[in-house]
């Protein structure tokens, strides 16, 4: 059975405000329109290239599995894949939600009311991860914390791409901070020893000052220089703004979400974009494809096989016009839908409004908390409500349902040889638009805007955990800045107390000790920041066993 595509010409003339339609000459052919006119002025031809519409009588008459085994298996696989897809995704939204909570670190004190929020970023790598214990000292011009632990009973941290929320509390404002001095001790086990950390956010909550303290290098006494701390300035602007930092961030966010496919399995787990959702998205662009593809496959190898003036050979490649343009608009036809939907799932709102991470941790360290849910004057953006997620699942399926029905009625009118020509070259151009035109065109966009559109305000990484709801607290926080230092010193530890609490508190010296591999030196990490930085750091004994 032969299949003819429409190829509708047509011939016009306008005057200043109307389009007028002239008569089109029988000489027509697939290259040349002809145009009659009783006119002098000047003319345009045009043409408009339509699938050929499907005989259905031909399509039921021959629909037997045995003789179009490549468009049923296709379709089968393809839905089979789905499924397990659907499977893994549901599994690993279950993980992320895990992994949102804001952790309250275990050494804060209860009568400590200044808080402060630390969002880490474990990088990419391999082998980025560590189950190491991580502690660190936070320093300020007014202030100095003790030795603190990063930890979390009920979750695993630090995981290869993770983002970890704590909140930490201290008796007064800290001042405006100027280092952090982060170590761990190497106590992972193999691989999970070491660390590659990106950078950390610390934020004051009371006054929702953000300071950066950029890193980008592993701690690890197999890799880079071989030190397990660092310590790590508050990035200036200029340092917030370089371009190699700009760029890795704003490639990582891009891959990791803005890639359908890649965004499956590296999803950031603060967005609300579910994997199942991306997952659903994804599968109904592949059956879009496959539906426009195959209803202009025809007209694409007609175009090819025709040799003609207009036409641009490249070895044994020939590119005609009509190629170029068929291949335009089922680019068009698949990506408009598609991208319409992925907005319409960003946008449905939640079903039941929570309270964010951050607030729930708050509630929990301090129930009298008063908590203001007006955000700062910032438009927020338009959301569907919660019901609209019906429509947008519904949506899908009428599109994969129409795609599968127009995929297979071809296939049968195609022959089963003619449909495995037509899978071969569907296959080639699916994987080299996931593995390389979307990755260079990701990349390409974020060097652009890294570049040109450099802004240290937008962390999209962080964006869930850096809410604008503004936390006020019970005790005022002018209170805390002007609080003398001999109140504060009244809720530390006594000299009655000390006895008791030194064998515990020197129990935990070993962690903060490191051993060199290389000198056999050993170096007192958690001590050392005290002593470079006497100046500017004050210190006495009761405050160092403090935690």
């Amino acid at each position: 059975m032969e299949i003819r595509w429409i190829i509708g010409k047509f011939c016009f003339y306008r005057t200043k405000d109307v389009l007028y339609l002239m008569k089109v000459g029988p000489s027509t052919n697939y290259d040349e329109t002809q145009c009659f006119s009783t006119r002098l002025s000047e003319v345009a031809g045009g043409f408009r290239i339509l699938p050929a519409p499907i005989n259905w009588n031909y399509v039921f008459a021959n629909a037997d599995f045995q003789k179009n085994k490549t468009v049923y298996l296709t379709i089968i696989c393809i839905s089979l894949t789905y499924i397990i897809s659907l499977i893994y995704a549901r599994l690993k939204d279950k993980k992320d939600l895990e992994k949102l909570g804001v952790t309250s670190l275990l050494d804060n004190h209860k009568s400590d009311q200044y808080f402060y929020q630390i969002i880490v970023f474990t990088g990419q790598r391999k082998d980025a991860e560590t189950k190491s214990k991580v502690q660190f000292v936070l320093s300020g011009d007014d202030d100095t914390t003790h030795i603190r632990t990063f930890v979390d009973p009920h979750r695993e941290i630090f995981q290869r791409g993770g983002i970890d929320s704590f909140i930490m509390a201290v008796p007064k404002s800290l001042g405006l901070l100027n280092y952090i001095h982060i170590w761990h001790d190497n106590t992972g086990g193999g691989s999970s020893s070491s660390w590659f950390l990106k950078y950390l956010i610390v934020r004051d909550l009371q006054t929702m000052e953000k300071f950066h303290f950029i890193c980008q290098r592993w701690l690890a006494v197999e890799k880079d220089d071989g030190k397990i701390e660092r310590l790590l300035p508050v990035a200036s602007e200029i340092e917030k703004n370089q371009f190699s930092y700009v760029l890795s961030k704003k490639a990582y966010h891009n891959i990791s979400d803005s890639h359908l496919w890649f965004s499956i399995f590296s999803r950031p787990s603060s967005n609300k974009f579910t994997c199942v959702q991306r997952c659903t998205c994804c599968f109904v662009l592949l059956f879009l494809s496959m539906f426009l593809n195959i209803m202009y496959y025809d007209l694409s190898n007609e175009s090819q096989s025709t040799n003609n003036t207009n036409s641009l050979s490249i070895g044994p490649l020939h590119i005609a016009p009509q190629q170029i343009l068929i291949g335009v608009i089922v680019e068009l036809l698949s990506i408009i839908p598609s991208l319409l939907l992925v907005q319409f799932f960003r946008r449905i709102r939640c079903r039941q409004q929570q309270s964010s991470p951050l607030h729930q941790a708050l509630y929990k360290m301090k129930s009298h908390l008063e908590i203001e849910n007006e955000k700062k004057k910032r438009s927020e953006r338009f959301l569907f409500p919660w019901w609209c997620l019906f429509l947008a699942y519904g949506l899908c399926i009428i599109l994969v349902g129409m795609s599968i029905l127009f995929i297979i009625a071809r296939g049968i009118e195609f022959g089963d040889l003619k449909t495995k020509q037509w899978l071969t070259s569907v296959l080639s151009g699916f994987f080299s638009s996931i593995l390389l035109t979307q990755p260079i065109k990701i990349i390409c966009l974020a060097m652009f805007f890294a570049f040109f559109c450099q802004n240290t305000n937008d962390d999209k990484e962080a964006k869930q955990y850096l809410d604008e709801y503004e936390v006020n607290f019970d005790n005022d926080v002018e209170e805390y800045l002007q609080r003398s230092e001999v109140e504060q010193r009244s809720k530390r530890t006594g000299k009655i107390e000390f006895g008791s609490i030194r064998p515990e508190s020197v129990s935990n010296w070993p962690g903060s000790i490191r051993f060199s591999s290389s000198s056999s030196m050993i170096r007192l990490g958690s001590i050392r920041p005290y002593f470079l930085f006497s100046d500017s750091v004050r210190f006495d004994s009761g405050d160092f066993l403090r935690n």
